[in-house]
């Protein structure tokens, strides 16, 4: 970072230090908030094939929870295993699985995440929706995994210029 610091004039680095600070602390605040969901996710989904008395509930809870770090994609790629163990044991089984899986992942995605999320970037659910619409529209999937971060970093950035400036 002090490498860094040496491209702006002396009498701004104090300042470019305390921006880069509060970046460091949101992005900390935005890593931790989607562990918390993965978490969640992960103790939702134990409890579902323990319910519906799937085999191997912890390593494929582990597995979902896991994949739900990737937007989109990635509990459809968790599910996938729980719904193949449960097949397994019955047609009937893998379907109601599948469709606790995705009412689990409905809640998650349209309120949890937004919620979570929002809060701990300090960001409202709706801007939160918004940067995820906008990162999809512009770089698919790998937008929609750096578009809540980059818009948190924009507005501490924006908030802190102006703070110091004016």
């Amino acid at each position: 970072m002090h490498i860094l610091l040496n491209v702006f004039p002396v009498n701004r680095r104090l300042i470019a230090s305390k921006i880069s600070c509060h970046i460091d602390k949101i992005l900390g605040r935005y890593i931790v908030s989607q562990l918390i969901l993965s978490f969640i996710v992960g103790i939702a989904t134990l409890i579902i094939l323990i319910v519906l008395k799937v085999d191997f509930p912890f390593v494929l809870a582990f597995i979902n929870a896991f994949f739900n770090i990737i937007p989109y994609f990635g509990p459809i790629f968790g599910a996938i295993p729980a719904i193949f163990v449960a097949f397994i044991n019955s047609p009937k089984t893998a379907l109601e699985v599948a469709i606790a899986l995705y009412i689990l992942q409905q809640i998650e995605g349209n309120i949890l995440c937004p919620k979570i999320t929002g809060d701990s970037i300090s960001m409202h659910p709706l801007t939160v929706i918004f940067l995820l619409l906008i990162g999809d529209k512009a770089a698919g999937i790998l937008g929609m995994v750096i578009a809540v971060p980059l818009g948190a970093v924009i507005k501490i950035i924006y908030r802190d210029l102006s703070y110091y400036i004016f």
